[in-house]
C-alpha cells in the first residue's frame, strides 16, 4: 500500500516537473533572442568604430575584436557577464571607447562589478 503511494508520489513529481520543461524552454529561448539582439547591435557598433575610426589604440581594437569581433563573440560575452563567468567591467572598458552610445548603457551595468569588488567579493559563491 505504502509503495503504491510512493510511486503515486514520484509519478506526481515527475509530472509537475515534465509541464514546467515547456515554460524553461520559452524562458531560454526569450534569453536567446535578447543576447542574440543585443549581440548584433554591439557587434555593429563596434565594428563601425573600428573601420571608421583611425586613431583607435591598439589595447582598445584588441579588446573589442576579442569581445565584440563576431556576433558569436558578442553573444558569448554577454553570457559569461550574465552568468558571472566574465566581469563586466573588464568588458566595459573597451566597449566605453565607442562612444556616448554605450557610455550609458555600459556604466550602469558596470557599476555592480565595481561595488562587488569595494566589497571584497572575490568571485567565488562559497
Amino acid at each position: 500500500m505504502r509503495l503504491l503511494r510512493f510511486v503515486r508520489s514520484l509519478r506526481n513529481l515527475v509530472s509537475s516537473i515534465a509541464m514546467t520543461m515547456r515554460s524553461l524552454g520559452w524562458s531560454v529561448m526569450l534569453l536567446v533572442i535578447i543576447i542574440y539582439m543585443f549581440g548584433i547591435l554591439i557587434t555593429d557598433g563596434v565594428t563601425d568604430y573600428i573601420t571608421s575610426e583611425a586613431s583607435v589604440e591598439t589595447w582598445t581594437k584588441e579588446q573589442l575584436r576579442l569581445y565584440f569581433g563576431s556576433v558569436h563573440s558578442a553573444m558569448h560575452t554577454l553570457f559569461r557577464s550574465i552568468a558571472n563567468g566574465l566581469s563586466w567591467d573588464v568588458v566595459v572598458r573597451p566597449l566605453i571607447q565607442v562612444g556616448w552610445l554605450w557610455g550609458p548603457w555600459a556604466q550602469p551595468a558596470a557599476q555592480p562589478a565595481r561595488e562587488d569588488g569595494e566589497l571584497g567579493f572575490n568571485g567565488s559563491w562559497f
